[in-house]
């Protein structure tokens, strides 16, 4: 039952066969985190990606002793410190629980394991790295290029889900902005709904 999401996930991009869905799902293990609960520590290597199940998550790193939120990830993503884990160097994330989660952990050595027995799981790797690449690149440009205002607005069409889940300060973090200036772009948006 805990592993039907994933292979569900999974199916979306490539189809596995029993034996290496057999195979796969002997090298992943089920792992829960109560809220406030750390998955990966800044400074550690991460050794293992884990695939969401429940509820929510945030990459945050320390700027002097500030934190500032990378991402959020809630049900169907994957979770990482994704540079650290390809590359086996120390980490910057620290990947928080802001509920109770249901993880679906694969570790780096399992994973290398799957490439090497089944060229199938290669291409899906390719898949969620082209995605994840995909998906920095587009938070980067979006601090970059719009406005305070768009960030928030391309936030509340595609993620709103993030909006309920998660406190306003964080996600004022996440925009690169402060909260006091979150509460009047949302206080412009509701105002012009009127």
């Amino acid at each position: 039952m805990e592993l039907e999401q994933i292979k569900l996930f999974i199916s979306l991009f490539i189809s596995l066969s029993q034996q290496e869905w057999d195979f796969l799902s002997q090298n992943l293990r089920v792992y829960h985190l109560k809220k406030g609960e750390k998955l990966q520590v800044a400074g550690t290597v991460c050794n293992e990606i884990a695939f969401c199940n429940k509820g929510v998550l945030r990459a945050y790193y320390l700027k002097g002793t500030k934190q500032v939120v990378e991402d959020f990830f809630t049900e169907n993503t994957y979770v990482s410190d994704y540079n650290s884990f390809l590359s086996r160097q120390a980490g910057i994330w620290n990947i928080e629980a802001l509920s109770d989660c249901e993880l679906i952990l694969l570790s780096y050595d399992g994973l290398q394991k799957c490439y090497e027995i089944f060229p199938s799981f290669q291409k899906y790797g390719r898949i969620m790295a082209e995605y994840l690449f995909i998906r920095f690149y587009l938070k980067s440009n979006s601090l970059l290029i719009e406005s305070p205002q768009q960030r928030f607005m391309n936030l509340a069409k595609s993620r709103p889900d993030i909006l309920q889940r998660v406190p306003q300060y964080m996600i004022a973090s996440y925009l690169g902005i402060t909260p006091e200036a979150l509460s009047r772009i949302k206080s412009k948006k509701i105002l012009r709904r009127s």
